[in-house]
Order: structure tokens, then C-alpha cells, then sequence
């Protein structure tokens, strides 16, 4: 195996304007500020979803340019790892290398085909405890390592009220997803309902609606109609359905009071993370990824029954390639309702969640660390070891 000296290579969407490209430049930016060594290979989504954003690195490789180091390290889900490693691309060379992933999945159960694609793994990583438990119980090959996810935000996030047409003396809830992340996973219209059931005729509240590639298939058409349709009918309702750069989705946030996120399921919940980071008040279902920072007193955590993962917008959740007794939960909504009031009606209960939410998310951000990636790799390269080798050689690659 080359050496190339210690340093890894990243894949990932780094110029993409949506999660997956956030995961990636946020891992990359702690590898760098623990000194480590990196070569950066942006990967193109094949939806049309990859619209370069501004904060992206500069330092931009392609798949056509040969990576130089010894380790590579995939930020990508399954579909997209088998689309792009079976491509004959110069800079995925991986027979003589250690090969990790850093994917992410919402439910409980991986499906049979991501099993086998992260198989073929050395190193799986997990962002959430929530996705090591379902890795460390599917994967019988790879190592598997809890990383968390680190974050920086810095001075992206700056509210500007005026500029989204925000009443400064409202209060304003936003909820947020991806339509190309499953609508019924996210269930922004049951965000809609605890609002409207909440608040039947005040008039000092608002709901953000933020939708991201909201145009991107023509079959998501009938839930934007829907959604303009509710906006319509309901003027405290305010639907953002375009994209944005991640710079001006973070003043958008900043802009408002209180996060709504009663998801059926999330592999983490980076959009909570977020909020939670500018010190702002989460109400979110209390289970799956979110439960990796979300605790009774940071936060608004939400019941749930679990019910089957049924009804899902995308195959991936919804196939015969799920095991039958996949679920998700089903939010109560009449207690985000009751939160949604409580928050409104006490302003020092929001402000005292969202400063130790705030507070909560600094003490986690401190304990970030590279070393639980570099250990990870360094005990599968001693492992792979020939006898008698020098263990330095061997960390060496």
C-alpha cells in the first residue's frame, strides 16, 4: 500500500446545498483543525440537487484527479456509495487502501442492499448513537465506530427579521425539511396541524415553512399545492419554497423563536442541531438521531407510539427490502400543540430551554475530537498487520 503520507481522502457532496454536503464540510473543517492531513473530493449529486454553495471549501478535487493518501473516508448514504464506486474514477482507488463511510439511515433496521454494500467496508462510522446501534447490529465485517457529528456555525447565522417579512413582535415558529428526504418522514403537515390546533385564532404567531427542492420531480407537485394551499387559507402560515444558500437558511433560522420537527424518524436531525446551536427552543418527537442532544430540559421533546413505517414518499422506506417489523413513531401532536402554547405564553420557559440548549450544544462541541476517527483506523491498520512488523510501520500504512 502507498503511503502518501498520513493524510485521508474525503468524498462527499462538499459543494452541495443540502445535508449530506453540510455533514461533509463540517467533518472536514474538524480533520483540519486537529491537524490532520486531507484531500477533498467533491461528488456531484445525480438528482440535481447539488447547487454549489457559497460556503463550500475552495481546495476542490474531483473524481477524475488521482487522491494521494492511504485512507478513504466516503461521507456518502449506500445508493450513492454503489453509484460512484463501481465507476472507474482515478481519485477512487480502493483495493490497497482502508475504506470507511460515514452514512446515514433513519429507522431502526438497515435495508438488505445497504448491508451489503457497507459489507464491503473496513470502517463504518456513525454520526448518531442511534445509527451505531442499528450499524453495530446489521454488520457483521467492517468495524463500527460511534463518531458524533461536530458543527460550526460561526458568524453565518444573523437574524434579519425585515428581510424574511417577519413581524418583530411575533412569535415565529419555523419547521424545515428536504422534500427529497421522504415528506412523510419529516411530516411537516403535522407541524401545520399542532400549530393551527394550538393557536385556532391568535393572531401574534407565525409557522416558517421551509422547503428545500421543493421543484426538483414533478410528482412532488400535489404536496407543494397542498402546502400553498394552507399558506392560502392561513395568513399566519408562511411557505419558503426555494433554494437557498446555507448562509442565508441559517439567518432564516436565527430569524425566528422556536424549531418544530415531529419527524417519524431522523438518522440525526442536523436541522434541530442548528437551531439548537443559536440558542433557540426545539419542540421535536423524542425519538431516533435527535435523542443524540435532546434531553428534558434543552429542549421540548415530544411523545410518540410507534407505528409501521408505512406510507413513506420514497421507496427506501417502504420496500420489501426492509425487514416487516420496521417502525417509526407517530408524534402526539396535541402535546406539541400544548408546547407550541406554553412557549407562547411564557416567554421566560423559552428563553430558559433555548439559553441551555445553547449551552448544552458548546459543551458537546468541546468534546469533538478526530482522535476517535484516527484511533479507529490506526487499530484496523495494527490489525491488518503482518507478523512481526514494526506496529509503527504498520499505523503507518
Amino acid at each position: 500500500m502507498e503511503n502518501g503520507g498520513l493524510g485521508i481522502n474525503l468524498f462527499g457532496f462538499f459543494s452541495g446545498n443540502f445535508g449530506l454536503g453540510v455533514t461533509a464540510r463540517n467533518y472536514a473543517r474538524l480533520l483540519r483543525e486537529a491537524g490532520q492531513r486531507v484531500w477533498l473530493v467533491d461528488v456531484l449529486a445525480d438528482s440535481g440537487r447539488s447547487v454549489r454553495d457559497a460556503s463550500c471549501p475552495e481546495d476542490l478535487h474531483t473524481l477524475d484527479e488521482p487522491a494521494p493518501y492511504a485512507v478513504n473516508l466516503f461521507f456518502l448514504n449506500p445508493g450513492d456509495l454503489s453509484r460512484i464506486i463501481g465507476v472507474a474514477a482515478p481519485a477512487i482507488r480502493s483495493w490497497d487502501r482502508i475504506n470507511a463511510c460515514l452514512p446515514f439511515w433513519e429507522l431502526g433496521e438497515l435495508p438488505k442492499e445497504s448491508v451489503e454494500i457497507l459489507e464491503s467496508f473496513d470502517i463504518v462510522l456513525a454520526g448518531s448513537r442511534f445509527n451505531y446501534e442499528c450499524y453495530a447490529s446489521a454488520l457483521s465485517g467492517p468495524v463500527v465506530r460511534y463518531w458524533a457529528h461536530p458543527l460550526y456555525i460561526d458568524e453565518q447565522a444573523q437574524p434579519a427579521r425585515e428581510r424574511w417579512g417577519l413581524d418583530p413582535e411575533s412569535v415565529v415558529f419555523v419547521t424545515a425539511f428536504d422534500m427529497a428526504s421522504d415528506l412523510n418522514r419529516k411530516n411537516p403537515f403535522g407541524a401545520i396541524e399542532a400549530f393551527r390546533c394550538a393557536f385556532p385564532t391568535r393572531d401574534d404567531v407565525r409557522l416558517v415553512v421551509k422547503v428545500n427542492n421543493a421543484h426538483l420531480e414533478k410528482s412532488w407537485q400535489i404536496h407543494l399545492e397542498r402546502l400553498d394551499q394552507l399558506a392560502n387559507r392561513d395568513r399566519r402560515l408562511i411557505l419558503i419554497d426555494r433554494s437557498l444558500p446555507y448562509a442565508e437558511v441559517l439567518s432564516l433560522y436565527a430569524s425566528c423563536d422556536v424549531f418544530v420537527s415531529l419527524h417519524r424518524a431522523e438518522g440525526l436531525g442536523l436541522c434541530l442541531l442548528e437551531l439548537m446551536s443559536m440558542g433557540k427552543t426545539v419542540i421535536a418527537t423524542a425519538w431516533s438521531g435527535n435523542m443524540e442532544f435532546m434531553t428534558d430540559s434543552n429542549s421540548c421533546p415530544v411523545g410518540f407510539s410507534f407505528v409501521p413505517a408505512r406510507g413513506a414518499t420514497q421507496e427506501a422506506y417502504c420496500g420489501q427490502n426492509l425487514a416487516r417489523e420496521s417502525r417509526w413513531a407517530e408524534p402526539a401532536l396535541e402535546e406539541a400543540a400544548s408546547w407550541m402554547t406554553r412557549l407562547v405564553e411564557d416567554p421566560g420557559l423559552r428563553r430558559r430551554r433555548g439559553a441551555q440548549a445553547g449551552r448544552d450544544f458548546e459543551e458537546r462541541q468541546k468534546r469533538m475530537s478526530a482522535e476517535a476517527l484516527l484511533g479507529a483506523i490506526g487499530t484496523y491498520q495494527l490489525s491488518r498487520a503482518e507478523p512481526g512488523m514494526d506496529p509503527a510501520l504498520a499505523a503507518l500504512g
